[in-house]
């Protein structure tokens, strides 16, 4: 299980990609962490990769087609069996949903959804990273059950995904395997 550990603290666990299906050996090295504050939830990705594809510019655009970085998550299993799919690429652009499984009852998300959402993108040499706050307001907004508690387990799931003109196969490295219908995330809890 993972643990999300507040803003600031000493320790904050961070996982690294392991399960790469890509044939031709795209495998760029993938950090993830998140964290919560007061404001909400905070996501950050660095992706060791250098200059990645970044053609889509405004939010809901093919981020899938670029080189990109997925966080899959359900805030409140409680409450809902939906979760929320942001995939950013180095041009802190999203594409989103808020969906139950990976091919049935898509809920698009709009413009307004979108700037409630803080994602801010670097691109460095050999490195790009991604940061996301998911404020809790947004998160009410779609379930609007939803109560931060410390020790909730919610679930979650991050990938990478590369659709390179030598590598257009998608997802090319993920932390928790998708191999069903249903896609299989991962116990976690904020505490």
């Amino acid at each position: 299980m993972y643990t999300i550990v507040e803003k600031g603290s000493a320790n904050v666990p961070v996982i690294t990609l392991t399960d790469y299906v890509d044939p031709n050996g795209y495998c760029p090295k993938v950090e993830f962490y998140a964290t919560y504050s007061d404001v909400g939830f905070h996501a950050h990705f660095t992706t060791y990769e250098k200059n990645p594809k970044a053609v889509a510019t405004k939010h809901f655009e093919y981020v899938h087609l670029d080189s990109c970085v997925e966080w899959f998550i359900n805030f409140d299993p409680v409450h809902t069996d939906k979760y929320f799919n942001f995939e950013m690429n180095s041009n802190a652009v999203t594409n989103m949903a808020f969906r139950l499984n990976r091919h049935d009852d898509l809920t698009r998300l709009t413009e307004e959804d979108a700037a409630m959402l803080d994602i801010k993108a670097e691109i460095h040499d050999d490195y790009w990273t991604i940061d996301l706050t998911v404020p809790f307001e947004f998160i009410k907004k779609h379930i609007p059950d939803y109560e931060f508690k410390k020790g909730l387990e919610i679930l979650q799931m991050f990938t990478n995904a590369a659709m390179k003109p030598s590598h257009p196969i998608g997802d090319v490295g993920r932390w928790s395997a998708v191999k069903s219908r249903i896609s299989i995330f991962r116990h976690i809890s904020a505490e």
